[in-house]
């Protein structure tokens, strides 16, 4: 108990001194760390909220400005960005969000001063780096000279060797809308994220809606975050379609791909979720598509459970390596945190506690709502 109430209260210090822009928030604690908000939650039969303090500031702009289906408001975006910082950095994978950001900047002569392209493991050409090799480097190749350089930033099987030897590491990590379980996904903790005098652009996930007692909502889940990108409270990382100056970019894809599912998978009850998947037409949400989509789910990865298939690879090159103790450390630590925040886990899943929602937005109305304020009780049918 004592361990609990300790962490908690460093992660809700941290929290309150960062100004963080997400978080999680049980009582009097907020929390940098989903698994820490579940073992709370377990422990003291609490509820924790997931939270984005400039909720109120999306439902001013809403409420003050008009939507304007033929604005390209994510280029709009884009050039406000880059008149208001020094430094501009597009974290890159060469996926159809990042392409698509890279891709809108080159063709209307926005500058980025660099992309960064992470990758795992003790080399670049592991199996787990494929999407690096195949399709970020290569596209970042195709635009040399229109933007500024690229960086790839290498982490190492020593990072994780540290980190691991904690227990209670998957406590301590700032890890805000995780997917589980993770490996490799941890890079952010190894020094890669550098302090810049800027802005780093983080291309967010794909749309999800709600259709929910006949109406359409964007929504804002804490998965989308994918945990990764949990390093919200420096002021630089802006997640581009959540932030208050380019919601509308985000109802537009919205509505988009709400005209897309009424015409070829219309909702067949009162409560349903919908969400664009890595292998779905990127061109439903006038998004680039990638050359070769593949490497995303090679052969016989492509329904890895419970790990995705880069963290599978991870794993496997820890295997042959034959890095026993990185694995005893790896596995105590991922025991200890299922026993505290999931303790019915059936470790089969990679479903754990329900996805919590920050804020709802009706896309034909243009109202928010937070979760309490759309679902107090639930989603009631």
């Amino acid at each position: 108990m004592n361990t609990l109430l300790d962490i908690v209260k460093k992660s809700s210090e941290q929290v309150e001194k960062q100004n963080w822009r997400y978080y999680y928030q049980a009582d009097e604690y907020k929390f940098n760390n989903v698994f820490l908000a579940s073992w709370y939650e377990h422990t003291y039969n609490s509820w924790a909220t997931f939270v984005d303090k400039d909720v109120d500031k999306i439902k001013q702009k809403l409420t003050h400005e008009t939507f304007d289906p033929t604005v390209n408001y994510e280029l709009e975006y884009l050039r406000k960005t880059r008149n208001k910082n020094d430094y501009v950095q597009l974290y890159f994978s060469g996926g159809a969000d990042s392409l698509t950001l890279l891709e809108l900047a080159v063709e209307n002569d926005v500058y980025i001063d660099e992309l960064v392209i992470v990758a795992t493991g003790d080399s670049l050409n592991l199996p787990e780096n494929q999407e690096i090799v195949q399709s970020a480097i290569p596209a970042a190749e195709k635009y040399a000279g229109k933007y500024g350089k690229y960086t790839v930033k290498q982490t190492t099987l020593d990072h994780f060797k540290t980190l691991f030897r904690d227990p209670y590491c998957y406590f301590t990590q700032p890890d805000v809308g995780s997917q589980f379980p993770t490996f490799r996904r941890h890079w952010y903790s190894s020094g890669v994220w550098d302090n810049i005098n800027g802005v780093r652009l983080l291309a967010c996930d794909k749309p999800q809606l709600v259709f929910y007692n006949n109406r359409w909502y964007t929504v804002f889940v804490d998965v989308s975050l994918n945990g990764k990108y949990a390093s919200s409270g420096d002021g630089c990382s802006h997640f581009t379609k959540f932030e208050v100056d380019n919601i509308f970019s985000l109802i537009k894809d919205s509505l988009d791909y709400r005209d897309y599912l009424l015409e070829h998978n219309p909702p067949k009850s009162n409560l349903q979720f919908f969400k664009l998947n890595n292998l779905d037409d990127n061109n439903i949400i006038n998004r680039a598509e990638p050359e070769d989509k593949s490497i995303l789910f090679p052969k016989g990865h492509a329904h890895v459970s419970p790990w995705n298939s880069k963290d599978s690879y991870g794993l496997e090159e820890v295997l042959k390596k034959q890095d026993v103790r990185l694995m005893v450390d790896y596995f105590a630590a991922l025991d200890t945190m299922l026993k505290n925040a999931y303790p019915t886990h059936n470790y089969q899943s990679v479903e754990l506690a329900p996805k919590k929602f920050a804020w709802f937005i009706d896309i034909d109305s243009k109202i928010a709502y937070t979760q309490r304020e759309l679902i107090p009780n639930g989603f009631e049918i």
